[in-house]
């Protein structure tokens, strides 16, 4: 225990010689800056005490604060769109009076509608064209005679569209022709049939026919006359009494023959006529038929039905200038 004191008492006077220098005052040692660090600032969550409150030390609050619940909404109620909210028109009626007419007969229509410019009545014409007309989109009446059993009124704006059709009963102004009543080429309405006295004549390429009521003469060309399907073409009978009947100067094979009066005539000064018929192979011979027109709703189709000689029904498109025995 006494060396340890010893030992204890030498260190302390060692460090007081070390202390002094020669004037007596602290010899200062060499000093190196350490190099500066920066320490970013450690969040101290705050710290409740023992009461609740925060305490000197509680460091600042959270800077991402907890977003409150969200609250459900109820949705909005469906408001069907109208004039005012700018939705499409809609047609609150549309009537016709009467709906039942024969042809030709004139009908009152009306309606009423919401929200629409621009409105108009449409149909299909007798050339089966789409007719038109230019209403009141607010509501109104026209009268007119439709030719057509579907009446069709369209309400529009810049949004959209609204429209209704109405189909009438209408009855035809004039039957088909007898032979066609059980079997007609069309289910819309026939012109009123022309009946009146009649010529035929059959030639080697095809046939001719005068029709009295229009003083006409349809000339048909055979398929292989003219290297087409069946084609014909309708001429004005220009001949008058007191012309020459035929041309002595033309002399027909055997058997055949030089056709006389309409038919001549037309014959001795077409060409076509001539070049694709040629000669007749019998002389003509009068009967009494009957011609009927009717049209389709496209334009495309429309044809006259004229009854030949023989009882045979052709049917002449108009369109193409074709023509078929009708075989319905």
């Amino acid at each position: 225990m006494k060396r340890n004191n010893w030992l204890i008492a030498c260190s302390f006077l060692t460090l007081a010689i070390l202390a002094c220098g020669q004037s007596g005052s602290p010899t200062p040692t060499a000093y190196v800056a350490p190099t500066a660090t920066a320490v970013p600032p450690t969040s101290v969550p705050e710290v409740p005490s023992a009461t609740g409150s925060p305490t000197e030390s509680s460091a600042e609050p959270s800077a991402e604060p907890t977003a409150p619940p969200v609250q459900p909404t109820a949705p909005s109620p469906t408001v069907p769109p109208t004039s005012e909210t700018g939705g499409a028109p809609q047609i609150l009626s549309f009537t016709a009076d009467p709906t039942s007419i024969v042809q030709g007969d004139e009908v009152t229509f009306s309606w009423e509608a919401t929200g629409g410019t621009e409105a108009w009545i449409q149909w299909t014409d007798n050339s089966g064209m789409l007719a038109t007309i230019s209403v009141d989109p607010d509501g109104g009446s026209e009268t007119f005679a439709p030719v057509d059993a579907l009446v069709n009124l369209l309400v529009q704006n810049s949004v959209g569209a609204d429209s209704v059709t109405i189909e009438l009963d209408i009855a035809c102004a004039y039957a088909w022709a007898a032979p066609l009543a059980d079997n007609p080429p069309s289910t819309r309405c026939p012109s009123e049939a022309q009946v009146g006295a009649a010529a035929q004549q059959p030639f080697e390429n095809g046939f001719m026919v005068w029709f009295g009521p229009t003083n006409a003469i349809y000339v048909f060309y055979n398929q292989d006359a003219v290297g087409l399907p069946n084609r014909y073409r309708v001429f004005p009978d220009a001949f008058v009494e007191g012309d020459p009947e035929s041309d002595p100067a033309i002399v027909p094979p055997a058997g055949l023959y030089q056709p006389v009066r309409g038919f001549g005539l037309l014959w001795r000064t077409q060409p076509e006529v001539r070049d694709l018929l040629g000669w007749a192979t019998a002389p003509e011979a009068g009967f009494d038929t009957w011609l009927q027109y009717y049209a389709e709703q496209a334009m495309h189709v429309s044809a006259n039905m004229l009854q030949g000689i023989d009882g045979t029904i052709y049917q002449l498109s108009n369109v193409d200038s074709g023509w078929r025995a009708y075989a319905p």
